[in-house]
């Protein structure tokens, strides 16, 4: 008879021991209790070969027994220590030689006793993660020399779908993913064992879920150019999360280049509304600038992708249009208006406040303290022509005040003009003896009128001999007054 190596078991305390051996053949089992007391020992299985009891006597006993195919045996003690060695041989009286394939060990002796993959089995972020192991033996079964393990997505280990390596002789107890990728969101399983001396641990089974990166938030606002106070709430829809995670918010922005210089957006870890989540701003953003901002979801693990960019204009301190000047009437050489419906124009007022607008209110008086005025409110545009007729020969003043949407304003200087007087040849708003002069020279010495319409005091249509004579009369004889004509 030949004998293999001694494996040795002990000390077992009170403990249950069971092993198990595969094999293919019929052998012989020899069980040494190396102990002067002897303990009930009995199979689990009845088999042709084994009886149901056996006792090991004291004094050391040895029991020779004839095994065939798997066998479990429990020893157990009462309160002394025993040890336990056993020895496997081949018996060659006609039967076939014992191939032993493995032997294994129960819990009670060494076991795998927990898998860990990562920091979080439900929450496993990298692609290749580290696979480590805690196992539990008693006092001579502490250690490992191999192991075996195998990934799928199921727990019908027929297959390993997604890792299936090679038996491993190595003392480390983790191990680097180096199988097919891994989806998130899916749930794979761990398939386990380690092997002390020759004796193989129980399958250990475990699982891990590959974490999902929450969905993107979805940006409520301010948002597409909306206006907003120096410190507003970014609000946003909140994400979603496969594995019902609590979420938090990271907030990030800028400003345009071309605005003073002002502070960037930053706010991290903004914990989750109820539907929705406003992350505010602590820190007075740069007055009438456009700011561009984002937001991401973290569920604890991983952080979702960036949303789009989204931008709102700042505008915390409201303030009024800017100065502006009025352009006409008078021209630039202050001649007087000559049409009674005249356009009159001014120049645009800049609100700095962002898309703010700012109407104008006209006002024109034949009054310097704006009594009876012509007034037309909430023009959009510089420019106005009058609708109500001006008087000839009379003198008007004139100014525009620029309105926001907010109620703030700013009034342009008084201007004043003008209207034209019949007879008024040189401008000077009276019709006299300088004038008939003036009428004089165009008529003998070709000195030029402009326009032409101022004398024509005959209302002819034509500056000529009459309307001298027409003059004179009126200037030194009481004549009748100018009259319009054309």
């Amino acid at each position: 008879m030949q004998f293999f190596d001694v494996l040795l078991f002990g000390p077992l305390g009170n403990q249950v021991f069971s092993f198990r051996i595969w094999d293919t053949g019929r052998h012989w089992l020899l069980l040494n209790f190396l102990k002067e007391y002897g303990y009930p020992c009995y199979s689990e299985t009845e088999t042709t070969y084994v009886p149901q009891n056996l006792v090991v006597y004291r004094n050391a006993g040895v029991i020779h027994v004839l095994w065939d195919g798997l066998e479990q045996w429990q020893c157990s003690t009462a309160d002394e220590i025993a040890t336990m060695a056993i020895q496997f041989g081949d018996y060659n009286s006609g039967l076939t030689p014992i191939r032993i394939d493995s032997i294994y060990a129960d819990a009670n002796l060494f076991s795998v006793a927990s898998v860990q993959i990562e920091n979080d089995n439900e929450h496993v972020t990298l692609d290749q993660p580290l696979i480590a192991w805690s196992t539990q033996a008693q006092p001579g079964w502490e250690g490992q020399d191999g192991f075996e393990i195998a990934i799928g997505t199921d727990s019908n280990w027929a297959i390993a779908e997604v890792w299936d390596p090679e038996v491993v002789t190595s003392s480390d107890t983790a191990v680097l993913y180096n199988g097919l990728p891994l989806v998130d969101g899916l749930r794979y399983f761990v398939h386990l064992r380690v092997r002390h001396s020759a004796l193989w641990s129980d399958w250990y089974q475990s699982s891990f879920r590959m974490n999902s990166l929450p969905s993107i938030p979805v940006q409520v606002g301010p948002i597409n150019n909306q206006v907003a106070g120096s410190t507003p709430t970014l609000w946003v829809h909140n994400a979603t999360d496969a594995e019902g995670d609590v979420l938090s918010y990271d907030f990030a922005g800028f400003h345009d280049t071309d605005c003073v210089s002002g502070p960037a957006i930053e706010l991290n870890s903004v914990p989750s509304g109820a539907d929705s989540t406003g992350g505010q701003i602590t820190t007075v953003l740069a007055e009438n600038c456009r700011y561009w901002w984002m937001v991401r979801a973290f569920d604890g693990y991983e952080y979702s992708e960036w949303s789009p960019w989204a931008n709102f204009f700042v505008d915390g301190s409201p303030e009024p249009p800017g100065a502006f000047a009025l352009s006409s009437p008078p021209d630039s050489v202050g001649l007087p208006v000559f049409t009674m419906l005249p356009t009159m124009h001014w120049q645009q007022s800049f609100d700095p406040d962002p898309y703010d607008t700012v109407r104008y209110k006209l006002e024109v008086s034949p009054r310097q303290n704006f009594a009876f005025a012509y007034v037309r409110d909430s023009i959009l545009t510089t420019e106005f022509t009058l609708t109500d007729s001006l008087d000839f020969a009379t003198h008007y003043w004139w100014r525009v005040t620029a309105r926001d949407r907010t109620g703030l304003s700013i009034m342009s200087a008084v201007s004043d003009f003008w209207t034209w007087t019949l007879g008024d040849i040189n401008h000077d708003h009276t019709c006299d003896i300088g004038d008939l002069s003036r009428l004089v020279d165009f008529l003998f010495f070709g000195a030029d009128i402009s326009p032409r319409l101022v004398g024509d005091i005959s209302g002819d249509c034509a500056l000529d001999i009459s309307d001298l004579s027409r003059m004179i009369d009126y200037l030194f004889f009481g004549g009748t007054a100018p009259e319009v004509g054309c």
